[in-house]
Order: C-alpha cells, then sequence, then structure tokens
C-alpha cells in the first residue's frame, strides 16, 4: 500500500502532532500552511493521500476540495476533510465538493487510521485495474462498453425487521433503487440464478453486538457471488471500535448513525458509482485477456501482456517515487518429469504450479508464464522484507506437498526464485530482470529450491 500523506493545516502545531502520530504508522508525510501551498504540492508531488483542515484560509475547505477535484493530475488523490464543525450540513456539503470523508475534531487516532486504510486500498485497486486497462487498450484491445446505468438493488440486511423498514422508507425518497430487507440468514443463504445479486449491501448493526455485524460483513466479502457487491455498514454513534474493524474487514464505507437520510443516500450513491466503474473496469480486463493476453496452458498471463503491464507499472512507480518487486520463478529439473512421465505429466505440474502460485498473491500482483517453466511474478507498493516473505510463502507451498497426476503418479516439485526491487531510481524493466535472472542462477547454483535477492535490492 502507497503512504506519501499530505497534511494542510495552516496550525503548524496541528501538522506536527499529525505527522508525528502518521510517522509511528510508518506514512511518509509532508505539509501544506495554505490553500495555494496546498495546490501547488499536490500537483506536484501527487500524495497518496490528503488530510484537509477545514480552516485553511477563510473558507471551509470545501472550494478547495472542488479544486481538487477538478485538476487531472489530483482528480484521483482521496481528501479527508477535517473540522471542527459537527453540523450534517458541512459534512454533506464536504462530501458533495468530492471529499472522501469528513471527520470532526478532536481526531480519534483508531479510526483516521482505518479510514486512511480504507481509502487507500480503494485507491490501489481503482490503479491497478486502471492500469490494467490502458495496458489492454496498448495491445489493441477494445475497452469495454460503458452499460445502461439500471436502478440498482440494495439489499438492507439485519435482523430487526422493523428498523430495517424504517431506514428504506428514509432512503426511499433519495434514492431511485430498489430495496430489499434480508436477516443475516438470508442474505448469506444461496441466492436463486434467477434473482439479480445485490449491488450494495447495508449492514445493520447487531442488536447482539458489533462483532456479529461484523462477521456479516466478513462473511458477505468472502462469498464470490458477493464480494464485488459494494458493503456499507452502520455502527452505532460513538462505537469506534466497530467502525475500525468494519473499515479493515473490507466494507466499503462505515458510518455511523443516527446519520441525515441526506448524507446516506449521497454515500450510497458514491459507492454505487463506484461499483459501476470497477465493474466495467473488470469487465474490460476480462474480455483482453480472453482476445489474446493469456497462456493457454495455465491460464495466466503471457509474456506479452506481462512485458506492456510492467512497463506501465515502471513508469507510475517512477512518477510517484514508489516501489515494487520483479520475482523471477523457475521449476527445478523440470525436464527430467517431461523425461520420465511424459509432457502430459508436465502440462499437469506446470498447470498445478500455476494455480498454487496465483492463489498465494494478492489480487493487484501479476503472474505471467514466460515460456517453458519460467513464470514473473511483479508485486506492487510492495517493500523488501515484504517480497521476501512473499517469495518464501510461494516456495514453501510448492515444496511442501506433492502434485498428484491424472495417471495416479505424484510429483515432488521444487522452484528457485530470483527477486529484484524496483524503485523509481531504477533505470528500465530490462535492468530489473537481469537482475533477477542473476538472483535466479545464484538459486540454482546455490543448491536450488531458494530465494536470492538481487544486488540492487541490498
Amino acid at each position: 500500500m502507497s503512504g506519501r500523506i499530505l497534511v494542510a493545516d495552516p496550525v503548524s502545531t496541528n501538522r506536527i502532532v499529525l505527522k508525528v502520530k502518521l510517522a509511528a504508522a510508518c506514512y511518509d508525510v509532508i505539509q501544506a500552511a495554505g490553500g495555494d501551498e496546498l495546490l501547488a504540492r499536490a500537483d506536484r508531488d501527487r500524495p497518496d493521500l490528503i488530510i484537509l483542515s477545514s480552516d485553511m484560509g477563510s473558507d471551509d475547505g470545501v472550494p478547495l476540495c472542488q479544486a481538487l477535484g477538478k485538476r487531472p493530475r489530483t482528480a484521483n488523490i482521496p481528501v479527508i476533510l477535517v473540522t471542527t464543525d459537527h453540523s450534517p450540513e458541512l459534512r454533506t456539503r464536504g462530501l458533495m465538493a468530492g471529499a472522501a470523508e469528513v471527520l470532526t475534531k478532536p481526531l480519534a487516532e483508531a479510526v483516521l487510521l482505518a479510514r486512511m486504510r480504507n481509502l487507500l486500498r480503494a485507491r490501489d485497486t481503482r490503479a491497478e485495474l486502471r492500469l490494467r486497462t490502458r495496458t489492454n487498450q496498448a495491445l489493441g484491445f477494445a475497452e469495454a462498453p460503458e452499460a445502461l446505468v439500471r436502478p440498482a438493488q440494495i439489499t438492507i440486511v439485519g435482523d430487526d425487521d422493523g428498523a430495517a423498514t424504517v431506514l428504506r422508507s428514509r432512503l426511499g425518497p433519495h434514492l431511485p433503487h430498489e430495496f430489499l430487507i434480508e436477516s443475516r440468514f438470508q442474505a448469506l443463504s444461496f441466492r436463486h440464478a434467477e434473482r439479480p445479486h445485490s449491488d450494495l449491501f447495508l449492514i445493520l448493526p447487531e442488536a447482539a453486538g458489533s462483532a456479529r455485524a461484523c462477521v456479516t460483513l466478513s462473511d458477505l466479502r468472502s462469498r464470490a457471488n458477493t464480494r464485488n457487491a459494494a458493503i456499507t455498514q452502520l455502527v452505532r454513534q460513538g462505537d469506534t471500535d466497530a467502525l475500525t474493524m468494519a473499515l479493515d474487514l473490507g466494507a466499503d464505507d462505515a458510518v455511523e448513525i443516527p446519520a441525515t437520510p441526506e448524507e446516506l443516500a449521497l454515500r450510497i450513491e458514491r459507492q454505487l458509482r463506484r461499483k459501476r466503474d470497477l465493474d466495467r473496469l473488470r469487465a474490460s480486463v476480462t474480455a483482453g485477456l480472453e482476445l489474446a493476453a493469456t497462456d493457454p496452458l495455465t491460464g495466466l498471463y503471457n509474456r506479452r501482456y506481462a512485458e506492456h503491464h510492467m512497463a506501465r507499472l515502471f513508469e507510475r512507480t517512477r512518477e510517484n517515487r514508489g516501489m515494487f518487486c520483479v520475482m523471477l520463478v523457475d521449476l527445478d529439473r523440470f525436464k527430467s518429469v517431461n523425461d520420465r512421465l511424459g509432457h502430459q505429466a508436465g502440462d499437469e505440474v506446470l498447470v498445478e504450479i500455476s494455480r498454487r502460485l496465483k492463489r498465494n498473491l494478492r489480487a493487484i500482483d501479476m503472474i505471467s508464464r514466460h515460456g517453458g517453466e519460467e513464470f514473473v511474478i511483479t508485486l506492487p507498493e510492495t517493500r523488501l522484507e515484504d517480497a521476501v516473505a512473499t517469495a518464501e510463502r510461494l516456495r514453501t507451498q510448492i515444496q511442501d506437498r506433492a502434485i498428484r497426476l491424472s495417471s495416479g503418479a505424484s510429483v515432488m516439485q521444487t522452484i528457485s526464485i530470483g527477486l529484484a526491487m524496483g524503485t523509481a531510481e531504477s533505470h528500465s524493466i530490462a535492468e530489473l530482470l537481469a537482475v533477477a535472472d542473476r538472483a535466479l542462477y545464484a538459486s540454482k547454483a546455490d543448491g536450488r529450491n531458494l530465494v536470492t535477492v538481487g544486488q540492487n535490492a541490498a
């Protein structure tokens, strides 16, 4: 996850206090004391997130949110507006102006950090999908057409039918969507094929406690037919534990109640727009990959796609001053599998190795087959120690379990890995691949079944 935060506040003490807290959470903090400096630094330094005080200048921060949203270089940077005004009107105005969140002072540190983690995860996911879409376009694949916007289906989840009915009646006049009320059991049960999946789940706080509501959220996020829905968790006012837990478990938003119908409707519409955007990007990626960007045996990205994607990831890293990892993975003594058991067995081994590697990577990571028994893995926004830990996990996932073949035979297989780190100072993707290749050769020379870090990562 990226971590450059721009703190904009006219009071130096406020900036320093916030910088200390964020630095302790391993964020890189830059500062701005006025509106003009904020816009200039945001343009130049491209922070991952902006924390904006409503005391900037003579206004309440809303015009600055609007200005940031209108600039091409800053439009996609999430903004947290911090204010001493507890009125619902300012919260609504701030959200309408483009603020990703409006928080009131005094700031609860746990809530602020949870909101930041949530917004940065969402930003990284959208950025990665946009990057993959641009890769498809560079390869000549058309972007998926924008579908006709239909009324969304919103499911209110909770075991209190009375509370759910009241919420539906309050939101109905503000949202042109279809509402469904379900118990926790109904929401998690098998959903019939003829019934459309919900676009957004609105989870009520449970009478049994916040932990149960968060279990519902976690279950919805983990299931294939609901994991891509937007999820908004409602929590009781002052229940910061439930709010932070919900955001860290994968809620797209968490809202303290009571909240005005206007604010809640704004938040729901924002989540639905983001979901439509992500759905369209996923469709674009899927369509492009089905055309020409996958390896027919393993279903992984092929070399052609990977090279274009890595080039764009490299450009983004240099622009944002971030870092990423490149791994070269090679099967040890794979020729002997083909020689002893035949090429069909070799293909089965490659398919199973591919499945295990992919299953143990994040959604934003990319794995491709570069031919034969060699794979390339890229890990965006990854530190060296995390990259090494991931490589070791991949290595042990392969070595620890035999691969069963359709013939009834089984094969024990190992892999060797060479690792290189890319930063804003790196010269080229070719250089990084050469470093990873030398590291892979060292893993082979030192006995195989090893992870070696290239010298540029030291």
